[in-house]
């Protein structure tokens, strides 16, 4: 997912003239993003400035992250 242009506010960020992209960390299988949980995601990832001052985001799948807090949860019982 790339996002260009206009302002974009994450979390405590905001970016204008916006150039980020996210990135799925295993590309074999379709990106499983999720806007609701979206902070778990960057967590779990890493990012990387661009020389360009953008910001490129590689990111776990969602059902990655919930599978691992669902282990989790379940292993503190």
């Amino acid at each position: 997912m790339y996002y260009r242009g206009g302002v974009l506010r994450f979390g405590k960020l905001t970016m204008s003239d916006a150039d980020m992209e996210l990135i799925d960390q295993s590309p074999a299988d379709p990106f499983d993003f999720f806007q609701d949980r979206y902070n778990d995601q960057l967590v779990a990832g890493y990012s990387k400035n661009t020389r360009d001052h953008g910001l490129k985001v590689y990111m776990p799948d969602y059902y990655r992250i919930a599978a691992k807090q669902a282990a989790q949860t379940s292993a503190h019982r």
